[in-house]
């Protein structure tokens, strides 16, 4: 039977094997990008590689997938499991400086994986990933203006300008690499 499953050109797995083993990546991913925070003195929130994998992974998994991959770190991390960064966790991690971010990982995600199949460029692509960051950069801003009682410039100068430009590489990196495997395929 696998002789004649390889024969044909079949896959090995089923796409909802793939999908599963594809999400609990990234489920790993986000969490190892949130170990890997720098923090800046200039602000109370570390840089993270946590948003590269965050977007990339929406645009690889799509929307259902992608939110069910966002959902679950939100509520294991809620739910006490150390997946945020500095080892953070439980429901006082969502009333904390990066609470805003968290909240903004599912509708970037959302809208990167909306868009994505839409996209027919490099270029396009990074403006999408650029875009889901944005969002995200605009919630962890808004947050911190609520939490610290910041002016709307005192917060984006805190919690947006300083993440612009490692943002704008990640993008660059996922649009890159989104690129290349879609070249791949074809």
């Amino acid at each position: 039977m696998s002789q004649q499953i390889l024969r044909r050109g079949q896959a090995l797995v089923s796409p909802r094997a793939e999908r599963l083993v594809s999400a609990s990546f990234f489920l790993v991913a986000i969490t190892l990008g949130a170990y890997v925070a720098i923090p800046l003195p200039f602000t109370p929130v570390p840089l993270t590689a946590q948003t590269f994998f965050v977007l990339l992974g929406a645009a690889v998994l799509g929307r259902k997938w992608g939110l069910g991959v966002q959902g679950t770190y939100l509520l294991l991390a809620g739910a006490g499991m150390p997946l945020l960064a500095g080892g953070v966790a439980g429901l006082a991690a969502f009333k904390g400086v990066t609470a805003g971010y968290l909240a903004g990982f599912l509708p970037a995600t959302w809208l990167v994986a909306s868009r994505i199949q839409s996209c027919s460029g490099i270029f396009s692509r990074f403006m999408l990933f650029s875009a889901g960051s944005l969002i995200i950069l605009i919630c962890g801003s808004a947050w911190l203006m609520v939490l610290m009682g910041l002016t709307p410039l005192q917060a984006l100068l805190m919690g947006l300008v300083p993440f612009l430009a490692g943002d704008l590489a990640k993008s660059a990196l996922a649009a890159g690499w989104i690129s290349w495997r879609l070249g791949r395929k074809s």
